[in-house]
């Protein structure tokens, strides 16, 4: 993984929770959209889940389920002519058309997430209790795999996110605001030089 990588694996994620803060991601394919979020947060890039993500991505045809307790979006990319930024960005946004290609429209008058909703790729991304992700692609000959892991709390029952005119929560005021996003407290920035000790 390269900086590029990190950089285009992130910044996907954020663009899409920013079009959902603005209210611009469609609720299924009948025509509505998701409600606005007030206080959706920029995820930060984790080195720690970066390395679990590529260990799984490693095992390639030996995958299987990701392990309880982790939260992981997979796909095997058989396009592997493409750049693995490419790659990437292309699968987060398939995983992320799990919510704007549903026949019926989520309910949001609670905005809650149940696993039997098959909505998990897309949530995880999404909600409002996922604070970091780490990605990795690798290629297996025939495909390349490509994992994200992410730091959330996400259970069934919890709220996906709070709706509401966006930033209008964010703990420094709508003017802190960035493409939509409330701005991630950055924690001792050592995450890159960590990344880079682990490269292949």
């Amino acid at each position: 993984m390269t900086d590029r990588i990190r950089f285009a694996m992130l910044a996907k994620h954020n663009a899409l929770r920013g079009d959902l803060a603005m209210g611009v991601v469609a609720n299924g394919v009948g025509g509505v959209f998701l409600r606005k979020a007030n206080k959706l947060k920029q995820l930060d890039y984790s080195c720690d889940l970066e390395r679990r993500a590529l260990c799984r991505a490693k095992l390639c045809d030996n995958m299987g389920e990701p392990p309880e307790g982790v939260f992981e979006n997979s796909a095997k990319a058989t396009n592997i002519q493409l750049a693995l930024y490419e790659l990437g960005t292309r699968n987060i946004q398939k995983w992320w058309s799990q919510i704007t290609k549903r026949a019926d429209a989520i309910d949001q008058i609670q905005n809650l997430y149940y696993s039997h909703m098959n909505i998990t790729s897309f949530a995880v991304i999404a909600t409002e209790l996922t604070t970091h992700v780490g990605c990795a692609a690798y290629n297996c000959g025939t495909y390349a795999n490509v994992v994200c892991h992410y730091q959330t709390t996400l259970t069934d029952g919890s709220k996906i996110y709070t709706p509401g005119p966006t930033c209008n929560k964010c703990e420094d005021g709508k003017v802190s605001c960035v493409n939509g996003l409330c701005p991630y407290k950055e924690d001792d920035g050592k995450c890159e030089t960590e990344c880079e000790k682990d490269d292949d």
